[in-house]
């Protein structure tokens, strides 16, 4: 294997003794063989022959994501299935539990298609497994027709991922389309860019507890998993046009969606001889 590039250059020390030190150009600071293990099309993992990125978002299969966005609407969605907006009241009639949904709006549907009654009842079901999932109205959302592509977008530079530099980000995107009509764009239906990045799950936090037992003891700490996948930012682009941010923990598994190593390198000075 041919030496690294490096340059050499001389220096002196505080009692003026020399040195000549070797310093490391920055094509031989980058580590040996750092291909990323993926294409541009995301195709592999890191070995070449790991899980594609979009089959690592099977963690979300059966699920419902849900967040607030400026206290009014919530976005829901449905993994390949439907993603609504829609507003709850505060309180129910008599002002007992959570109130009805006074407005919604179907933001988009997997692969476009009409809705579908019959795949209401497991969107609901999947709904109900989070404790303030509301079970979506009519009209039903789409079933699983023809699937929607996913594209796979890894930038060259990955310093900047996990929030480092403000820089893009790896991400695996599709459109989900055929939602609610816009009256604003003469009924042209909403859509929804999803876009499902590295998002790792944060460390488990303790939940308040009482300072002591009935025996007198402490307690032992309760700790609160969070969950793996979460929507980031859901927001309106462009009139009835749209973009929800997933975190994803699975698709940290992927090389091309980790934040690059820094490029290191060790600089050795060895001291000059000087012949009287």
């Amino acid at each position: 294997m041919p030496a690294k590039a490096q340059r050499t250059i001389s220096l002196a020390d505080r009692a003026g003794r020399p040195f000549e030190c070797s310093i490391p150009s920055a094509a031989a600071a980058a580590p040996d063989g750092d291909d990323d293990g993926a294409s541009a099309s995301g195709a592999e993992g890191d070995d070449g022959a790991g899980p594609s990125p979009a089959s690592l978002l099977r963690s979300l299969e059966g699920s419902c994501l849900y967040r607030i966005e400026d206290t009014w609407w919530t976005y829901e969605l449905c993994f390949e299935r439907h993603v609504r907006q829609f507003h709850r009241e505060a309180g129910g009639a008599g002002g007992g539990g959570g109130g009805g949904v006074s407005s919604e709006f179907w933001l988009g549907r997997w692969g476009g298609g009409e809705a579908d009654p019959a795949a209401a009842a497991a969107a609901a079901a999947a709904a109900a497994a989070a404790p303030s999932s509301p079970a979506p109205s009519s009209p039903a959302p789409s079933a699983p027709g023809p699937p929607s592509s996913y594209t796979v977008s890894i930038p060259d530079d990955r310093s900047a991922l996990l929030g480092g530099g403000g820089g893009p980000s790896s991400a695996v995107s599709s459109t989900y389309g055929g939602g609610d009509p816009c009256d604003l764009l003469s009924g042209r239906p909403r859509t929804t860019d999803v876009r499902f990045v590295c998002h790792e799950r944060p460390a488990p936090t303790a939940a308040p507890r009482p300072p002591t037992t009935r025996e007198g003891a402490p307690p032992a700490p309760l700790l609160v998993q969070p969950p793996p996948n979460v929507i980031l930012s859901a927001k309106e682009l462009s009139t009835c046009s749209y973009e929800i941010v997933v975190g994803v923990d699975a698709l940290c598994r992927h090389r091309g969606f980790r934040a690059a190593e820094p490029a290191t390198a060790t600089i050795e000075c060895r001291p000059v001889v000087v012949v009287e």
